[in-house]
């Protein structure tokens, strides 16, 4: 899996994790996903029940990456919501991770920002929701009120700002 990924499993991690913060058992195989360890002293957050999926199908995705994905609901260890898109084709390029952080939202953003801050890659975008920027590794974030959408998207890099902002768009636009 990709190293944004892990770095995004990291991020979630210490901030909402008690001891790890895998996906859950539904994934096959040890990886960098499964791999994540966060701070002995990090406190559980509350996580919100939303079905992350439903908020952009696996037609509009599959539209978006330019590939048919299927999309499967998964519980984070950490008990952040997030939704699994992956290539029918069986390839891991194109892949989507799109997680939902409430009511935690507003730190794990500012979290995301501190650690990205120094990085040469990272871009704020506007236009999308309240705050919102482009890792430069794969990974994407947007606050809208006290919610934090992440996306972690495996493709090639000329094609990921584009997707980020459709995907984005879509999500914070269907947020209450």
């Amino acid at each position: 899996m990709s190293l944004a990924l892990l770095i995004l499993l990291s991020i979630v991690a210490g901030c909402s994790a008690p001891n790890n913060s895998s996906i859950e058992s539904s994934t096959p195989a040890p990886s960098p996903e499964t791999s994540a360890k966060p701070p002995a002293d990090a406190a559980p957050a509350k996580a919100s029940n939303a079905d992350v999926c439903s908020l952009v199908s696996a037609k509009e995705m599959s539209e978006i990456v330019g590939e048919t994905v299927s999309a499967q609901s998964k519980t984070l260890q950490t008990g952040i919501p997030a939704c699994s898109y992956k290539a029918e084709s069986g390839n891991p390029v194109p892949g989507v991770m799109l997680g939902l952080h409430q009511p935690n939202g507003k730190k794990t953003y500012k979290d995301a920002q501190s650690f990205y801050k120094s990085s040469s890659g990272k871009t704020d975008v506007g236009g999308i929701a309240e705050q919102a920027f482009d890792s430069g590794d794969g990974t994407f974030y947007a606050l809208k009120g006290d919610t934090c959408v992440d996306i972690v998207l495996t493709q090639q890099p000329d094609l990921r700002l584009e997707q980020f902002k459709k995907i984005a768009t879509l999500v914070v636009g269907r947020l209450p």
